[in-house]
């Protein structure tokens, strides 16, 4: 992707322009994303080894809910996004709040040219499913973080649950987004997002799913993705998130559930310039061939 053909869907930026002015709306159509952001970001904070200080990235920040939590626990953020009207939303909230962070309108392509290798922190959350090529935008984020850093993705898998659940349940019958938000399509699956990482030079460092209640997200969502898993994986939820750990010895461990819909992979990186990086979804399949190898030290 280059600047003349900017790895940018126009017409997905255009739904969320629509929609910009109730993105701090707790009960409006970002409601998942208010409910579930105390939880990611304790995620990211303890994965991360802490927050305040790091320079931290967000990619495809919209209306600024996770960038703007970041800033307010001490770190030194850069929200960016091609969405106008997200990005003028976000520095309002901005001026209400007293947070310190930069916002710009920027792709990761672009930024990555600009300022590689400058970034502790790199967070991709709900993003890769709404442009042409995620690949792409994995790439970028390797490329802007520093040696030991970090990076977040977070996406929706692509399988019957999540159509069922993110599509005619969220869209069709609870109404929680406007129809037409996600196309199943774009949905990715774990296996996909690890290749991409791969081949960006990253690998696998922690791997867990999420399961949203929107009757009692406080309930299923916070239970054990911020800590140690007490027990059985839910087996149901439809979204994700993925650090990067770049040429560096590694032991990847693999757990599955008695029925072997879910898996929790995590990945222990050692040597001094390892990167880490987090996935967070579930498989709700028979783990791929790719994860099976994985259990090689």
């Amino acid at each position: 992707m280059t600047t003349a053909d900017p790895n940018v869907d126009f017409q997905e930026i255009a739904k969320f322009e629509e929609l910009a002015s109730r993105w701090w709306d707790p009960d409006s159509e970002f409601k998942p994303l208010h409910d579930i952001n105390p939880l990611r970001l304790n995620y990211i904070e303890e994965r991360a080894g802490g927050l305040s200080g790091r320079r931290v990235l967000d990619v495809g920040c919209g209306g600024g809910i996770l960038a703007e939590s970041m800033a307010l626990r001490g770190a030194h953020v850069t929200g960016i996004d091609m969405g106008e009207a997200p990005l003028a939303v976000a520095r309002l909230h901005q001026l209400e709040s007293g947070a310190t962070l930069d916002y710009r309108r920027i792709t990761a392509e672009q930024l990555a040219e600009d300022e590689p290798a400058c970034f502790d922190i790199v967070t991709c959350m709900e993003m890769l499913e709404h442009v042409p090529d995620p690949a792409s935008t994995i790439r970028s984020c390797a490329r802007l973080l520093r040696p030991n850093g970090h990076a977040f993705f977070s996406t929706i898998n692509r399988n019957p649950k999540s159509y069922l659940l993110a599509i005619i349940g969220a869209e069709y019958v609870l109404r929680l987004l406007p129809k037409g938000t996600h196309d199943y399509r774009k949905f990715i699956r774990p296996s996909e997002l690890d290749g991409w990482a791969r081949a960006a030079g990253l690998s696998l460092w922690h791997l867990i799913g999420m399961h949203y209640n929107p009757s009692a997200p406080s309930l299923r969502v916070g239970a054990w993705l911020g800590g140690q898993l007490p027990g059985p994986l839910p087996t149901s939820r439809s979204g994700m998130i993925f650090p990067a750990n770049r040429d560096a010895p590694a032991r990847r461990i693999i757990l599955t559930t008695p029925s072997a819909t879910t898996t929790y992979r995590r990945q222990t990186t050692v040597g001094p310039k390892a990167r880490s990086y987090c996935l967070v979804e579930d498989f709700d399949e028979t783990p791929p061939p790719l994860a099976r190898a994985d259990k090689a030290t």
